[in-house]
């Protein structure tokens, strides 16, 4: 039961409650603001009301306002905040899998590598695993080495007829039609279930502002076939985070990287079987997918972002 603490008449759903508002003249924002008032833990201003979800799930109105806080605070807080923080995040959001490098940066939370560093006796796989979320990736304890043997027998780098620019490989490559991907590795008749999805910064947007509900659909067939799918960016994610003010890109773009972020990390919960890769450029790339293809898969069972970050492949 939801219950209107200005009347105390109690409903059966949230939508009730914010609908009998309007009987006392409030907009759901200020109901809000009088009865549950929240601050930004650094600059002390109300935080802003998009939806109830996000009114409760964040503590700052900005990631500069974060970054702030974050620097003045020690150990103990800073494990205690990211506890709570996780927690929160996972009851409000429902969430069944321990966020990823890539959601963790996209948020104001600490990344895996800076949990890491102040969980000293623990660390962040661990954590996530005693706060009831399921851990979905191994580990990195080591690096994988800098190069991997090509086997003509496995196969070649197989590149989508419908891929503008492609990139350029080591590994003999060849065009194909592709059902699921960019790039695939393998046999003709016979392909790792491992496939690349390449953007540029500025496709990355589209697919993920705009066009995210188609993208989502292709997403959810791809899985359906049994693929393992890895979204690779041709950009740093530090960049990546604050495209809107990158001075390559147009200046109009109608979306906000909140809510590009925000649909990414959606997917990272619905497809278990999706990663997010950010990259430095179009040779990093490369480089990765390659290697990636030459461990016969078998480095995405690791949290590729985060081995990318701690400079582990």
């Amino acid at each position: 039961m939801d219950k209107c603490l200005e009347c105390q008449a109690e409903f059966d759903n949230e939508v009730e409650l914010h609908r009998h508002l309007r009987s006392h003249k409030l907009k759901i924002e200020d109901y809000y603001f009088k009865h549950f008032p929240r601050f930004d833990k650094s600059d002390g201003s109300l935080i802003r009301f998009k939806s109830k979800q996000f009114y409760f799930t964040h503590d700052f109105n900005t990631r500069t306002n974060f970054r702030r806080w974050l620097s003045k605070q020690d150990n103990a807080t800073l494990r205690a905040y990211c506890i709570d923080f996780l927690k929160r995040r996972k009851e409000y959001k429902k969430l069944t899998y321990a966020p990823c490098q890539v959601e963790l940066r996209s948020l104001e939370c600490l990344s895996i590598i800076g949990l890491n560093k102040i969980f000293k006796d623990s660390d962040y796989y661990k954590i996530a695993f005693q706060l009831g979320y399921i851990v979905q990736h191994e580990p990195l304890h080591l690096a994988y080495p800098s190069s991997l043997v090509y086997e003509p027998k496995d196969g070649i780098i197989w590149i989508d007829t419908r891929e503008q620019n492609p990139l350029t490989f080591q590994v003999f490559s060849q065009l194909t039609t592709l059902s699921v991907g960019d790039y695939a590795f393998g046999t003709q008749d016979k392909k790792l279930p491992v496939v690349f999805e390449r953007k540029s910064i500025s496709d990355f947007i589209s697919s993920f502002g705009r066009d995210y509900e188609r993208v989502k659909k292709e997403m959810k067939r791809g899985v359906a076939t049994g693929a393992y799918i890895v979204v690779i960016v041709e950009c740093d994610m530090k960049y990546a985070l604050v495209f809107n003010y990158l001075p390559s890109l147009p200046q109009n773009i109608q979306v906000t990287p909140e809510f590009v972020f925000h649909n990414v990390r959606e997917c990272c919960q619905e497809f278990p079987s999706v990663q997010f890769l950010f990259v430095k450029n179009r040779l990093e790339a490369s480089r990765l997918i390659e290697k990636i293809f030459l461990s016969k898969g078998d480095l995405t069972r690791f949290d590729l972002q985060l081995a990318y970050d701690m400079n582990l492949i």
